[in-house]
Parts: C-alpha cells; structure tokens; sequence
C-alpha cells in the first residue's frame, strides 16, 4: 500500500512539472511574439518614413533644378526639364510604387505605398504618400 501512494505522489509531482514548464514556456513565448510585433511596427514605420523623406527629397531636387513647366493630369505629374537636360519626367503610382518615367526608363522613388494623390492649388503642388499605417504630405512652391 505504501507503495502505491509514493507512485502516485511521484505521478502528481511529474505532472505539477510540466504543467509548470509549459505555463513558463508559454509566457515567455507570448513575450517574445509581442517584442517582435513591436520591433516590426516600429521597423516598417521607420521604412516608410525613409521612403517618404528620400521621395521627397528627390523630387525637390527634379522640382527646383532645370524645370520648364509642369502639368499635373489624373494623378500623373508631366515635368518638362530645360532644353540642355532634354527629357520631361512622368510621375506616376504604378501598383504599390512611386516610378519616375523618363524617355524610356524606369526609376522606382518608393514602394510600399497604397495610395499617392497629387493636387494643385495655384502655382503649390501637393503630393501625399499614403502607407500602410501612416501618411506624408508635402507642398511644393512651383512658381518661376
């Protein structure tokens, strides 16, 4: 009979273990899915907010230097650069890119995005990236 009880003290104490290991494993699972969920908010937020900086920067430049005229038609941005560059410049969303179309090549600005819409209001152009979890916006003064 002593025996008995000793074997299912012992079954009791295996079983308090791995329900203990498991109730462990488990929490400290749970913690670390939740880092890695926030360090992946956090790294697509920063990759999106490059992107939006870098386009922005880079279309300032194509804005501000050798530009002619610029003609804005259902969302497409027309840039006629002077006659000593030679090229006019498209700017359109194809997908979910922001492309730079020039003669016959392809320059991709950013991607990712899920909407960019172009809006005039007088000699300003604004051009707002829409992302996934945020939104940029930027105006653009284009008088000569």
């Amino acid at each position: 009979m002593l025996f008995k009880k000793r074997k299912g003290s012992m079954m009791i104490e295996v079983m308090a273990y791995l329900v203990c290991s498991f109730l462990i494993i488990s929490l400290f699972l749970r913690f670390y899915v939740g880092m890695m969920k926030e360090y992946n908010d956090g790294l697509s937020f920063f990759m999106e907010t490059d992107y939006a900086y870098q386009t922005f920067e880079t279309l300032k430049v194509d804005l501000y230097t050798d530009r002619e005229q610029f003609l804005l038609v259902d969302n497409v941005l027309h840039i006629k650069k002077s006659d000593n560059i030679g090229n006019s410049l498209q700017l359109r969303q194809k997908d979910n890119r922001l492309i730079y179309l020039y003669g016959g090549k392809v320059m991709e600005l950013c991607h990712g995005l899920k909407d960019v819409q172009m809006r005039q209001m007088g000699e300003v152009l604004f051009i707002k990236l829409i992302f996934g979890e945020v939104t940029y916006e930027r105006a653009f003064h284009l008088a000569k």
